[in-house]
């Protein structure tokens, strides 16, 4: 299931109460048992173990051992996708091709449920403006980049937030070399 670092913590502290951990000589520390010892402290070399250690320490050890989670609510779902690790910002990327010309990458659409092939098709209208998909380079990846022609990076950003409520903190803006910022209209 999925479980918050407060979350943690309460399991941690109920089960050092349980069990009877807490240091005697110092209330902020614990005195590991067998378990908590094994799930913090598993050393390759047998070295010794630490007999009372601050909780806050433990809880940190416990927190980094564990795997990071994120969950999305798509439009049009009711149950969150839940996935491992970090979630990856739609990455939006501006090239400078021949003469005064730019291209609009944008990448990392399926993870929040928008199809680049429909996307792209719709950026033509939206930006009036050429656009197309490609392949992401890699043997096993799936994913595709959709192009649009012109320095569209900040419209882009702008569409992706009102149209597929896209966090703007999970838009990530990229300028290749030779491009300057757009001002914001």
């Amino acid at each position: 299931g999925k479980t918050s670092p407060s979350e943690v913590r309460a399991a941690l502290l109920a089960y050092a109460a349980a069990e009877g951990l807490e240091d005697p000589a110092d209330r902020r520390c614990l005195r590991p048992n067998g378990p908590l010892t094994d799930a913090c402290y598993k050393k390759k070399g047998g070295g010794p173990y630490p007999t009372s250690v601050p909780k806050d320490e433990i809880l940190k050890v416990l927190l980094s051992k564990l795997q990071g989670h994120y969950a999305l609510l798509l439009p049009g779902e009711d149950e969150p996708v839940v996935r491992r690790g970090r979630i990856q910002p739609v990455l939006i990327e501006v090239e400078k091709r021949q003469g005064n010309k730019h291209m609009t990458k944008v990448s990392g659409l399926e993870t929040y449920g928008v199809d680049p092939d429909i996307y792209a098709r719709d950026a033509q209208r939206v930006f009036a403006s050429s656009s197309s998909t490609e392949d992401v380079p890699g043997k096993n990846s799936r994913a595709k980049i959709v192009l649009i022609q012109g320095h569209l990076a900040n419209d882009v950003a702008e569409n992706l937030t009102q149209t597929f409520q896209i966090p703007p903190k999970l838009i990530e803006t990229k300028l290749g070399r030779g491009v300057k910022a757009k001002k914001k209209r």
